[in-house]
């Protein structure tokens, strides 16, 4: 186990800045998650911090020590890539070993290192056969156990995961998780993926054009999101976001005239309004907490339905139980009125200049 601090980063290829500057600490044993979107600069960090890339300014600490020019074969770390990159002439145990044998390893110590990783991966019975004779995830898991050999003290996952089917994928995480408490080792995993980063990650960082904009627990980024980016971009449907002006009103807070009870609002102002599919109740009946919602299509997921429609206020995405609301799910079709009710507690608000969490209104 090792820890891993990135002091002001700077990475550009010529005249374009991919990471404008970057200081992280990640914690010996901690499982991190980069995410963002396309072009946020997360793979180009992972390969900086291997030493794949050069950087512009900045130094790369492992457990206290320079890094920043060491060669990547000097870092005492392990890199999975998107790309199995196994060398299909080659067995699966051979894949494995092929670096340890490269740099003249003990042959006990190379069998013993390989019987050990090729167990841990539930792997033994393939050991003597070729990649073109596995499936996706059994490919992953080599590509995977050749990093395990190797017993580095950093793990580094570039987008392992998005070869494999939806349910293989699910699969994967479970196992790459369990892998990584196993092994106590220090694991910095990049993905697009939200529910990957979600569902393995004990601290997420997320990145927009080469800028840290949040980190924190996958819990802190979704419920206590910093500004409208990370708000929008953590959440599966996608949180609702209104532009409107927040008032005090007479008795309650009205958000472009409708009403808000329970929310907070000590002076008139522009606002954007988030909310989560899941914080907004659906009613058949008209009541005066309650705004006018004309649902235009119905998506059923299996565990879920939602209800995309629009309000005065704008359209909104709102989540409804299957199993519950007196079968309302099952009932409602395209062009019906129904009206809608924001959970006040649950409502986030944005500057719409810089895009920052507001207090209150």
């Amino acid at each position: 186990m090792a820890t891993v601090t990135l002091e002001g980063i700077r990475k550009s290829y010529g005249r374009v800045e991919i990471i404008p500057s970057i200081d992280l600490e990640i914690a010996s044993g901690e499982f991190i998650a980069l995410v963002g979107p396309s072009g946020s600069g997360k793979s180009t960090l992972l390969r900086v911090i291997a030493g794949l890339e050069e950087i512009d300014a900045g130094r790369i600490l492992l457990d206290g020590k320079d890094i920043t020019t060491a060669e990547p074969s000097e870092r005492e770390m392990a890199m999975v890539f998107q790309s199995y990159a196994l060398y299909p002439h080659m067995t699966v145990a051979e894949n494995m070993v092929f670096a340890l044998r490269m740099r003249g390893a003990d042959p006990a110590e190379i069998d013993r290192r390989l019987t050990a990783a090729l167990k841990m991966l539930g792997m033994t019975d393939y050991a003597g056969r070729k990649p073109g004779q596995l499936s996706g995830g059994q490919r992953q898991r080599v590509a995977m156990g050749r990093a395990i050999v190797r017993q580095p003290q950093v793990f580094l996952f570039d987008e392992p995961l998005s070869n494999l089917d939806a349910k293989l994928r699910a699969a994967t995480r479970l196992e790459l998780r369990a892998l990584h408490d196993q092994l106590g080792a220090t694991s910095i995993f990049v993905t697009h993926d939200q529910i990957e980063a979600m569902t393995m990650a004990d601290r997420i960082v997320l990145l927009d054009h080469g800028r840290i904009q949040q980190i924190g627990t996958p819990q802190q980024i979704y419920r206590e999101p910093r500004n409208r980016f990370v708000a929008s971009f953590i959440g599966s449907p996608e949180i609702n976001m209104l532009r409107g002006v927040l008032a005090p009103g007479a008795g309650h807070p009205t958000f472009e005239g409708l009403p808000l009870p329970g929310a907070r609002a000590t002076a008139e102002r522009q606002v954007d309004l988030g909310i989560r599919p899941e914080h907004v109740s659906v009613w058949t009946e008209a009541a005066p907490d309650r705004w006018p919602f004309e649902v235009e299509a119905v998506e059923f997921t299996g565990h879920d339905a939602f209800l995309l429609g629009r309000t005065p206020a704008g359209r909104i995405t709102v989540r409804v139980d299957p199993d519950s609301e007196n079968g309302l799910a099952d009932r409602v079709t395209a062009g019906q009125r129904l009206h809608v009710q924001l959970q006040a507690r649950h409502i986030l608000l944005f500057d719409p200049e810089t895009g920052l969490r507001l207090a209150d209104g």
